[in-house]
């Protein structure tokens, strides 16, 4: 498990090197920002090493900066939205992340990480309309079902959470770190 957990760090780590390489290239490359943005975000999130606070700087840096380039990047406003929830921006956050919900409507991991952060801010019900479509679009994305479960979490539903929770980790058994801390 260590040895995976040290595979994925290095995976993350050349990603981010290859994406600062491509902007170094052409410092209006959107996806690259983009991609930025997103390895900041996962470093924060799943506490990958190395992390720094200048993490979260850089990442909503390269967000921006994705969105200066092309402001109908929902990708770009996705990680924005994620990171300023990350640094306890809330409405900050959730203003970026419905910005990219606008922008592409049709993308599950918007819906899951809107519903995510929805139902986080109290708007439970439209938290499990989100994460319901994640679902209805992507059938058997873990995150989605993390989404609805914690939906129902702050609904009060504990049974139908642990359900999706446990379903979480039958599609993602390496999972179990993430939902148990």
């Amino acid at each position: 498990r260590q040895a995976d957990k040290d595979a994925t760090q290095a995976s993350h780590a050349d990603a981010l090197r290859m994406a600062e390489e491509a902007v170094a290239l052409d410092a209006e490359c959107g996806a690259a920002l983009s991609t930025i943005a997103y390895l900041h975000w996962r470093r924060l999130w799943a506490g990958s090493r190395p992390q720094s606070p200048d993490d979260a700087k850089a990442g909503l840096a390269a967000a921006r900066r994705a969105i200066d380039v092309d402001s109908s990047d929902h990708v770009a406003h996705l990680w924005k939205g994620m990171l300023l929830v990350y640094c306890d921006q809330p409405a900050a956050g959730l203003a970026d992340l419905r910005r990219a919900h606008e922008l592409n409507p049709n993308d599950a991991l918007t819906f899951s990480l809107l519903g995510q952060i929805e139902a986080g801010a109290g708007h439970v019900e439209l938290g499990l309309r989100h994460a319901q479509e994640a679902l209805r679009l992507s059938p058997r994305a873990a995150n989605a079902y993390y989404a609805r479960g914690l939906a129902y979490s702050a609904g009060g539903d504990q049974t139908r959470a642990v359900a999706d929770f446990s379903q979480v980790l039958a599609l993602q058994p390496d999972s179990a770190e993430a939902l148990l801390g």
